[in-house]
């Protein structure tokens, strides 16, 4: 990708970039639905990039290219909001805003973005965007933005673009690495990289190709049950803190509770268990009891936070009967992907049988996506 990125660059502007960036997509392998809880959760970047090239221009103002939508727009150097937008132009000219609103003005620029994360799978291509995006400026300007306030601008724009996105997916971009997971907590932010060797194992995704809207809200309708349970157990016993300070005997313990509530708090804290017994498994290079661990998540989410859907489903039974080690359900849920961990030898004879019934049951195939572990890469 990388000769690609600076081809197009060059393709465009008839001249070579100054500086290329190939800002990581991630995966999230297990804490799912805690991180707005403050929990820990375990994302991993991966070798699927959202490639920025860039230079400086004499010009008054910067020309953007998108090479997935054929398209080059002109935009004010401040970032001012202009009329007739395409979409995918606002990450850029809101990122200049921010940018300019902390202090960090630039010079003018040229830029080409183009991708091969594959769109819609929940992957973390904005957070990839705009984490390449601000630091790519930070070095052609030097301003020496340490990757923590990248992180947290990028996570600003996209709250001022409509996302109240956590900064999981920043830190997982930025701090990811080829031969590692991240075990993160969401309260402090401060992460441990767990070295990983999975030898004759792989990770895959399979994407649903399905999105469910829920009528009660879906994602904001649970976390409001959440937070009103945790709330119920802090005045109950009388102490501060999340899901991550209570056990299953002191909410079992709780005389009276919403049986809707009490499954929400469930799933949050058993997941906090799964998340430490997960970084230990692999610590020890335990995948077995790692897989059990994705499927005790996927069974959490599905029966007690209630976000998975039929599509999911089916994928995490073909992979229980074909002898995959684990798979659950990842991100929002009511559709998006599945995340499998797999011996080797297991891939080939799953795929097949994991295609011909999804297909016989739903009429179209679910997106093998491969990759491996990845980090950010910078070329000057």
């Amino acid at each position: 990708m990388k000769n690609k990125s600076r081809d197009i660059f060059t393709e465009i502007f008839n001249r070579q970039p100054e500086i290329s960036i190939h800002s990581p997509g991630r995966i999230n392998l297990i804490g799912e639905h805690i991180d707005y809880y403050g929990g820990f959760v375990m994302p991993a970047a991966i070798d699927r990039y959202i490639g920025l090239s860039i230079g400086k221009t004499l010009a008054e103002s910067c020309s953007v290219y998108s090479a997935a939508y054929h398209e080059k727009y002109s935009i004010d150097i401040s970032g001012v909001e202009q009329p007739i937008r395409a979409p995918w132009v606002r990450y850029f000219t809101m990122g200049l805003n921010v940018l300019a609103e902390s202090g960090f003005h630039t010079r003018a620029f040229n830029l080409t973005i183009d991708s091969d994360l594959p769109t819609g799978a929940g992957l973390s291509s904005s957070a990839a965007l705009l984490t390449g995006f601000i630091e790519i400026l930070s070095v052609l300007n030097k301003w020496s933005m340490a990757r923590e306030k990248i992180a947290l601008l990028a996570q600003t724009i996209e709250h001022r673009l409509g996302t109240p996105c956590g900064l999981m997916d920043q830190y997982a971009s930025l701090f990811g690495k080829k031969d590692c997971f991240i075990l993160l907590d969401c309260a402090n932010l401060k992460y441990r990289e767990i070295h990983v060797r999975l030898g004759d194992y792989r990770l895959r995704l399979y994407n649903t190709k399905v999105h469910h809207e829920l009528t009660d809200g879906g994602y904001s309708s649970r976390r409001k049950q959440g937070e009103a349970a945790l709330e119920e157990l802090k005045s109950f016993y009388s102490k501060g803190g999340s899901y991550r300070d209570f056990t299953m005997s002191e909410l079992d313990q709780m005389p009276i509770f919403d049986p809707i509530q009490y499954k929400r708090a469930k799933h949050a804290i058993t997941e906090h268990q799964r998340v430490h017994e997960f970084a230990h498994a692999v610590d020890k290079n335990n995948f077995e009891t790692a897989g059990s661990l994705l499927y005790a998540t996927h069974q959490s989410l599905k029966d007690d936070y209630e976000v998975s859907c039929v599509e999911a489903d089916h994928i995490v039974e073909i992979a229980k009967l074909e002898g995959i080690a684990g798979a659950r359900m990842m991100g929002g849920g009511f559709g998006g992907c599945v995340l499998c961990l797999m011996d080797k030898k297991y891939e080939e004879p799953f795929n097949h049988h994991l295609f011909k019934s999804y297909r016989k049951r739903f009429g179209f195939d679910p997106e093998l996506i491969e990759f491996e572990l990845g980090e950010r890469e910078i070329y000057l």
